[in-house]
């Protein structure tokens, strides 16, 4: 099998790609990868090393790399030292940690949970002309839909698919964060806020999040 190292992962393969990430990655390096041509439904990745997500900003930039992974149906394996400040059920359409190293018992039922319920396409967005229609199914046995048209929202939408921190954000954004809040749709992790669905890029999906 062929490798190569990019910097802090090494490439796998000569048909589908494995990354293996050697270290612990920072917030850029993950960006890097989140964007580099490496990036596909053929991707799976693994981190060697367990990540830390009891830190806000780094958390927020991993399950955000997750949601861009998880938009091509690539696959992830990892591990978690500690998990973020957040309920784990906002989380069941992004791939689960294998482990979590440092969990009291209630948290380890809720990871099991997780890894029970995830499935690709679980909470999802589509864009169409001048709108935003999304999909949530993390509720088993319900399908919640949301139609986002107006323009205003629509940009401000866009601008919190990336951690923005709260206190940056204007009065459209904060009208919007408030009511996606409310639903569940979106994930406040310490100062830093981000749209939870992803942009569906794979087809098919499972017949349950259409």
């Amino acid at each position: 099998m062929n490798s190569m190292l990019k910097g802090p992962y090494f490439v796998l393969g000569d048909g589908p790609k494995q990354v293996v990430w050697r270290r612990v990655p920072s917030c850029q390096e993950l960006q890097q990868l989140a964007v580099s041509n490496d990036l596909g439904a053929d991707l799976t990745t693994h981190f060697m090393e367990p990540l830390d997500l009891a830190d806000d900003w780094f958390a927020a930039c991993f399950l955000r790399f997750l949601q861009q992974l998880s938009s091509f149906g690539a696959r992830v394996h990892w591990q978690a030292l500690r998990l973020p400040d957040c309920d784990p059920a906002l989380l069941h359409h992004l791939p689960p940690p294998a482990t979590v190293v440092q969990v009291d018992q209630n948290t380890r039922d809720a990871i099991a949970t997780w890894q029970s319920n995830y499935q690709y396409g679980l909470c999802h967005y589509r864009v169409g002309p001048g709108f935003i229609e999304i999909r949530d199914g993390r509720d088993a046995g319900q399908m919640r839909r949301l139609t986002i048209a107006n323009r205003t929202a629509v940009d401000s939408f866009e601008a919190l698919l990336q951690p923005v921190a709260s206190d940056r954000m204007n009065s459209e954004m904060n009208r919007l964060k408030m009511e996606l809040l409310k639903r569940r749709l979106l994930l406040r992790v310490g100062g830093w806020c981000f749209i939870l669905p992803y942009r569906l890029r794979r087809w098919p999906v499972p017949h349950t999040s259409l």
